[in-house]
């Protein structure tokens, strides 16, 4: 199986051959990047485990949004996604400041809140509401971090509003 994962600024792919399964994790235990083993229940692979539940409710919400604005922001959102499950973090400060620009750009358009929105709506939006609520568990997440997520919680804190 050979697979491209974009992983730089200017989405370059790098492809990597893959094998569907690699016998390494049958004793409970991982890689990371680094090499370094560790438990599948390590804070690190439950956070990637979240954001690959996220990446692929986007993907959902991509398939049944006809809004071409709204993919190419979801295929930006994953490109960041896939950037933090493989330790590349340098990219979201400047994506933190892209994502408040958007979300600001969104609020031009709203109406004050005067209540609770009730999730539903069109399968798009239910799917949005799902991914938010994705992005918040993954956020939850990373209190149980420390060091180089600081970058990556300000970012998830700022892409759960743009859902």
């Amino acid at each position: 199986m050979i697979n491209s994962y974009p992983i730089t600024e200017n989405r370059e792919l790098i492809t990597v051959k893959m094998t569907i399964y690699t016998k390494t994790g049958d004793k409970g235990e991982t890689s990371l990047r680094n090499g370094l083993r560790v438990k599948k229940n390590d804070p690190q692979i439950e956070f990637n485990g979240e954001l690959d539940e996220l990446t692929a409710v986007l993907g959902l919400v991509s398939s049944f949004s006809k809004n071409p604005k709204t993919i190419l922001q979801i295929e930006e959102i994953q490109h960041d996604l896939f950037l933090i499950c493989a330790g590349e973090t340098d990219e979201l400060e400047k994506r933190v400041k892209t994502l408040e620009k958007t979300i600001d750009e969104m609020e031009k358009d709203l109406s004050p809140l005067k209540n609770f929105i009730y999730l539903g709506g069109s399968q798009a939006a239910a799917f949005l509401h799902f991914g938010r609520s994705v992005c918040r568990r993954a956020e939850r997440g990373l209190v149980g971090m420390t060091g180089q997520m600081r970058q990556r919680d300000k970012w998830a804190k700022r892409v759960k509003v743009t859902f």
